[in-house]
C-alpha cells in the first residue's frame, strides 16, 4: 500500500507502451505525482468525490466533511482543497442552497490554496473557475475552465461546465458538442445527459432533449435535477400529468428539503395551481426556508396573490427578492439574475421595468425562448410589441443556432 501510486504510474506507462502512445514530458511528470502520501487521506477524498458526484444536497453535505477530513489527515493535500472548494461552490444559494453565499469566495480561496500546492492540478483550476462562474465573472470562469482542459484535455467536470457557461452566454450550439465530447470520454455521465438536454431544450429540440434526459434517468433514477429539468419539458409541451410525475420523483429524493420543494413550485405554478400551494406549504415548513433564497416560492406567491388582486400583498412577497437580485447585480453581469429581476417585476405588473431587464438579458446571452413564451408571470407582458420583437429575434438566432448544431451532427455522421 505504501507505494501504490508508483504501481499505478508503473502500469500508466506500460500501457502507454503497448499503446504505442508517446508520452510527453509534461504527462510524464504529471504520472510520476504523488497526490498525497497518506492512503488514508486519499481514501477518504475518494469517499469525497463519490458523494460529491452524485449532486445530491445530502450527499454534498456529506462530500464537505470527507474533504475537510483528508485535509485534516494531510493539509498538504491539493485534491482535497480542490474537493472542498467545488462543494462549497455546490452547497452555495447558486445551486443546493444550503451554505451562504460568502462560501463562494471561500471556495475560490481553497482552489488558489490547492494550485499552490499542485500548480498544474486540473482540479483546482475548475474549481477554480465554478467560483468565478457563480460569481458572474465569466471571463475568469472560461480562462480558469480551459487551464484545467489543457492540462487534462479529457477532465469531464471542466469540459461540461466550459459547455454550461457558453450556453449561459448564449453560445448553446457551441456547447452541444461539448458534452457530447464528455459523453463519448464518460458514457455513465448522467450529468452530462441532463446538461446536453438543457442545450437542446434551449434550442427547441424538443425530441432531442427528451431523448437525453431520459438517458440522464436511466443512469440516475434519482438525478432531482434531471427531473426538474424533464417536468418542465412536459410541462411547456402540456403534458401536465407526466411533468407532475416527475415532480413527485423530485421531491422523493428529499420530501423536507426546501429547495427540492421550492424547484418543484416553479415548474407547478404553470401545470397546476394547486400543486404550486402544496410544494409552497412542504417548502415553508422546513426550518431551511428562506424566502429569498427559495425565491422562486416568494415570486409565486406573490404573482397569485397579484394575479387575486392582493397587489400590497403581492409586493410584500416579490420586493424584498426583487431588492436581493437588484443588490447582487451591481456586482456582476449575469444572464440569470437580469431575467430573475425582470420575471419580479412581471410578476407585480411593472411592465416598464420588466422589458427593460428581459432586454438586458437577452443583450447577456439569455435564449431561452420557449421558457419567456410560457412562463406564467410572463403573461403580463407577452403583448407588448416589444416583447414580441424580442421574441422574433431569439427566434431567428436559434434558428441559426439548430442549423449549426444538425450540420455538425452529419458532419459527424460521414466519419
Amino acid at each position: 500500500m505504501d507505494d501504490i501510486f508508483a504501481i499505478q504510474t508503473q502500469v500508466a506507462e506500460e500501457e502507454a507502451a503497448k499503446l504505442q502512445a508517446r508520452l510527453s514530458p509534461q504527462e510524464k511528470e504529471k504520472l510520476a505525482q504523488t497526490p498525497t502520501d497518506n492512503i488514508a487521506a486519499y481514501n477518504i477524498y475518494l469517499k469525497g468525490r463519490e458523494e460529491y458526484y452524485t449532486y445530491e444536497p445530502e450527499a454534498m453535505k456529506r462530500a464537505i466533511t470527507y474533504f475537510k477530513e483528508a485535509i485534516a489527515l494531510d493539509p498538504d493535500f491539493a485534491l482535497a482543497y480542490a474537493g472542498l472548494a467545488d462543494a462549497y461552490n455546490q452547497g452555495s444559494p447558486i445551486m443546493m442552497r444550503f451554505l451562504p453565499l460568502a462560501y463562494v469566495d471561500s471556495a475560490i480561496v481553497l482552489a488558489e490554496k490547492a494550485l499552490n500546492l499542485n500548480p498544474n492540478s486540473a482540479e483546482a483550476y475548475k474549481a477554480w473557475g465554478l467560483g468565478f462562474d457563480f460569481k458572474g465573472d465569466f471571463d475568469q470562469a472560461i480562462e480558469k475552465y480551459q487551464q484545467a482542459i489543457s492540462l487534462n484535455p479529457n477532465y469531464t467536470p471542466a469540459l461540461d461546465n466550459l459547455a454550461n457557461i457558453l450556453s449561459y452566454t448564449g453560445r448553446p450550439d457551441e456547447a452541444i458538442p461539448l458534452h457530447k465530447k464528455t459523453i463519448q470520454i464518460n458514457p455513465l455521465s448522467f450529468r452530462s445527459y441532463s446538461n446536453l438536454g438543457q442545450k437542446y431544450l434551449i434550442l427547441e429540440m424538443f425530441e432531442e432533449a427528451e431523448e437525453a434526459y431520459q438517458q440522464a434517468l436511466i443512469l440516475n433514477p434519482s438525478a432531482y435535477f434531471t427531473h426538474y429539468n424533464i417536468a418542465w419539458l412536459y410541462g411547456i409541451q402540456g403534458q401536465s400529468d407526466k411533468a407532475k410525475q416527475h415532480l413527485e420523483s423530485l421531491v422523493a429524493v428529499d420530501s423536507s428539503d426546501p429547495l427540492l420543494n421550492e424547484m418543484a413550485t416553479d415548474i407547478a405554478l404553470g401545470v397546476d395551481t394547486k400543486l404550486f400551494y402544496y410544494y409552497a406549504k412542504q417548502a415553508m415548513a422546513s426550518d431551511d426556508f428562506d424566502p429569498i433564497v427559495n425565491y422562486a416560492v416568494s415570486l409565486g406567491m406573490g404573482h397569485l396573490l397579484w394575479e387575486a388582486g392582493e397587489q400590497d400583498s403581492a409586493r410584500t412577497w416579490v420586493r424584498p427578492v426583487l431588492k436581493s437580485f437588484l443588490s447582487q447585480m451591481k456586482e456582476s453581469d449575469d444572464t440569470g439574475l437580469a431575467f430573475n429581476i425582470s420575471l419580479c417585476y412581471a410578476s407585480i405588473g411593472e411592465k416598464t421595468e420588466a422589458l427593460h431587464w428581459l432586454r438586458k438579458a437577452i443583450d447577456l446571452g439569455y435564449m431561452d425562448r420557449t421558457n419567456l413564451m410560457t412562463v406564467r408571470p410572463l403573461k403580463n407582458i407577452q403583448q407588448e410589441p416589444e416583447f414580441k420583437a424580442m421574441m422574433d429575434e431569439l427566434d431567428q438566432k436559434l434558428t441559426r443556432m439548430r442549423m449549426n448544431v444538425l450540420a455538425g451532427e452529419q458532419e459527424i455522421e460521414k466519419m
